[in-house]
């Protein structure tokens, strides 16, 4: 995800993870502070502590994301199949076990592209869980191949839809207890409840 940083004359520079526009934009002078991307609610205004770790959103809350003030991704966290060991184990026998303590979790996501060009769904959508105790499991910390995986889909152009799941390996302990953390195009975290 990039940072809109603008100059005192109104021009804009998307800085991002290509170096060659982070080095361009470095020697654009600035004026004022950077604005950082953040995620919109596609119906209601979202309240001044909704979608954090205290206040989760409810799954199947649609949120709208924006990148330099255009609107890039509409993305609802659909549900969270838990104890999804089965699944996960049909899907490819190859698949790690969980070890004892833990289990997959499939999390169902829906994704309409809207930016400019061509978005990869896979790549832009990122999903973790974040226990009681503050500590992060990543989809990426064991991977495994998906039952309609979101990673590894074809990239979308504008007005496409996509549905797909993601797999993340989480404590039994905790598996209703903590929340689920997603991140479009490397932006802030935005907080779902676990079920």
């Amino acid at each position: 995800m990039g940072i809109l940083l603008t100059t005192g004359v109104g021009a804009a520079v998307l800085l991002s993870q290509n170096p060659r526009l982070a080095d361009e934009a470095a020697s654009v002078p600035t004026s004022s502070p950077i604005a950082k991307p953040t995620p919109t609610p596609t119906s209601t205004p979202l309240k001044e502590d909704e979608g954090t770790r205290e206040n989760p959103f409810p799954l199947g809350t649609p949120l709208t994301f924006t990148l330099s003030g255009r609107e890039n991704w509409d993305v609802t966290v659909n549900s969270a199949i838990l104890n999804a060991n089965d699944a996960i184990a049909a899907e490819n026998p190859y698949n790690e076990v969980p070890p004892e303590g833990m289990q997959w979790a499939l999390v169902s996501i829906d994704a309409t592209y809207k930016g400019v060009d061509a978005g990869d769904p896979g790549n832009a959508i990122r999903i973790s869980y974040v226990s009681t105790d503050g500590r992060t499991y990543d989809e990426f910390d064991v991977s495994a191949v998906t039952p309609n995986g979101l990673y590894g889909q074809n990239e979308i152009y504008a007005g496409t839809s996509t549905s797909g799941n993601i797999a993340v390996m989480i404590p039994n302990a905790e598996a209703d207890k903590g929340v689920w953390a997603l991140s479009v195009d490397f932006g802030p975290k935005v907080f779902f409840r676990a079920q």
